[in-house]
């Protein structure tokens, strides 16, 4: 059995006492926020964004996450001794992420080829694919897993799951020029 690194991006909404505990890296996106550059999840709790977001002047937009940044997680996985990685991608029609992190795969797997890396493109949001890394991730700190399974558990999740999604307001739609004024009254 490989031992399994289990990674995600911040857009996964794990809470950080489920990733410390289940001992999933979550990858921070960098958000740009009034002409700050701030890291989601690192550089304030979801409560603070809310308020900054209440208050900020333009409506914050992220950078997905680059090729560089995952060759350096790659390789801190390696050198931690695991002998596989799966990261669970944001949406690939919403962020070049996934794209990046196969890139990166290829790349770091012709210098690295017995290093084995899953990227798995979770087509989907928020916890709705931070909830099956975590239970993934729980089910290896359980016994060994392997990782065609731990893959296929993640997957599998993935391909039936829903997401139901309804805004409490169309105020940040109507100020991220999504909707237009009249539609969000």
């Amino acid at each position: 059995m490989k031992r399994i690194k289990f990674v995600t991006d911040s857009a996964a909404d794990i809470p950080k006492e489920y990733a410390d505990r289940y001992g999933v890296q979550v990858l921070p996106f960098s958000i740009a926020l009034d002409k700050k550059l701030i890291l989601d999840g690192v550089d304030y709790s979801p409560e603070e964004f809310y308020q900054l977001l209440i208050s900020a002047d333009h409506i914050p937009s992220h950078a997905q996450l680059t090729m560089f940044e995952f060759e350096q997680c790659f390789d801190q996985a390696l050198q931690e001794g695991y002998d596989a990685l799966i990261y669970t991608s944001i949406n690939s029609k919403g962020s070049s992420t996934y794209e990046n992190a196969i890139l990166a795969q290829q790349h770091f797997q012709k210098k690295h080829p017995t290093f084995d890396i899953r990227v798995i493109d979770s087509r989907s949001y928020s916890f709705d694919y931070g909830f099956p890394v975590v239970e993934a991730a729980k089910q290896a700190l359980k016994g060994p897993v392997n990782v065609d399974v731990a893959e296929a558990m993640i997957r599998g999740w993935l391909d039936h799951s829903v997401i139901l999604f309804a805004p409490y307001s169309l105020k940040f739609a109507q100020r991220s020029g999504r909707i237009p004024v009249a539609a969000a009254f």
